[in-house]
């Protein structure tokens, strides 16, 4: 398996879009991939579009999706996306649909073994098993009024897409719950609900909590953008402390502007730290913020060592190709960086706010990607919003439903 990125691949030469190729497996292998095949770049192929997996630089393949190379390359011209995958727009979706890096991985773990005439497991050892990381950004921990008015514009513009594809009834009633909800009172102090969840089945979390200033000591941006709790209240670091004591992971969830900002990243860390009464290591940015440029130098500098904001807010998938845990590296050096960073799949939002799609169940919206990091013994995180529980969201059914897929991996 892979397992960390060589030298980022040259993000010069790269054409957008990326031109890709699905290139077939010999029939040995042919279950590690989807439908047979691989999707990999176009450069990489010997005979172009004509090419077996056997004709393909499969590594600098597997590496170019694990770096990320055409999003770098995309970043350098037009600035960051910051995980808004509709940003993207040259990209060929089905980059994110699987985690082909790993898919590479098996493939050529197979057939290195098969050439030697030996036994796959004798050679490399089993398979590790997946792991699914469940995380919680906790961006709230009352209705405060952003809240309000962040959710009920989300039910407001999918009414509106499902009035334009000609749902009358289906967008009155996503308005109807854009005004209950803009008003309705309900309670998302829920950090002990779904520890319970949790604990019912085995599950140890990550709860990620914001440490910038709270309240009225926000900016007029940061007030719409950032939580406004304090961290550092009794209720709320007492819970942290119980929380840590009882096995969950504490990690920093940065405020809007800190994307690129050790300092005021450091200063952050430092309020968890002090409210939690540990080192916290681990973190993820507000709104997935994010640059390959600056995001994870700025976060080693801080003094973390895990990072799992990569994914994207508006499309679950693996947004580098991958479901790894990797040291990533410094665009702008080639270095590899001490922090590591974990893919993030799966958002609670992705299923109930930007898909309208009624064909899925909910159980088949959550497997689908978790049986794909399942598949190819991957590494990934997935977020479920602590508030959500709060019957004004009413997706508690579906944490339940994630928990309990985790369980039966």
């Amino acid at each position: 398996m892979l397992s960390a990125c060589p030298d980022v691949e040259a993000t010069e030469g790269e054409t957008f879009p990326p031109e890709l190729a699905l290139v077939p497996l010999p029939e040995f292998a042919k279950d590690v991939g989807v439908d047979g095949k691989l999707l990999v770049p176009l450069k990489f192929c010997a005979k172009g579009r004509e090419s077996t997996a056997e004709e393909v630089d499969l590594l600098r393949a597997a590496f170019w999706f694990i770096n990320s190379t055409w999003e770098r390359a995309h970043e350098k011209i037009h600035g960051p996306v910051h995980s808004f995958a509709h940003r993207l727009r040259e990209a060929d979706s089905r980059m994110f649909d699987y985690a082909w890096a790993n898919r590479i991985g098996l493939y050529l773990r197979r057939k290195i073994a098969r050439d030697r005439q030996t036994d796959e497991i004798a050679l490399f050892g089993e398979l590790p098993p997946a792991e699914i990381i469940v995380t919680h950004d906790v961006d709230a921990l009352s209705k405060t009024f952003e809240v309000r008015f962040k959710q009920s514009a989300f039910h407001a513009f999918n009414a509106l897409r499902l009035m334009l594809g000609m749902s009358p009834l289906k967008s009155t009633l996503r308005m109807a719950k854009a005004l209950s909800f803009f008003f309705s009172r309900a309670d998302y102090f829920r950090l002990g609900e779904v520890a319970a969840l949790e604990e019912e089945r085995g599950v140890r979390s990550h709860f990620n909590f914001y440490g910038g200033p709270p309240g009225f000591r926000r900016t007029m941006k940061n007030m719409i953008l950032d939580p406004a709790y304090d961290v550092s209240a009794e209720r709320i670091s007492s819970k942290i402390r119980e929380l840590r004591e009882l096995g969950w992971t504490i990690g920093l969830h940065q405020s809007y502007d800190a994307f690129a900002d050790a300092e005021l990243m450091r200063a952050q860390k430092s309020k968890i730290e002090n409210a939690a009464g540990i080192e916290i290591k681990s973190c993820r940015q507000h709104w997935l913020r994010f640059s390959f440029e600056n995001t994870w130098r700025a976060q080693q500098d801080a003094g973390f060592e895990l990072d799992t904001t990569l994914g994207f807010n508006d499309r679950p998938g693996f947004r580098s190709g991958c479901a790894l845990r990797y040291n990533p590296v410094c665009e702008s050096t080639g270095e590899k960086l001490r922090i590591e960073a974990i893919p993030m799949v799966l958002m609670d939002s992705q299923i109930y706010d930007y898909s309208l799609s009624a064909s899925a169940s909910l159980e088949t919206a959550i497997s689908r990607w978790l049986d794909e990091i399942k598949n190819v013994r991957g590494v990934a995180t997935v977020i479920w919003h602590q508030r959500v529980l709060s019957p004004d969201y009413g997706w508690k059914p579906g944490f339940i439903e994630l928990l309990k897929q985790i369980r039966g991996l």
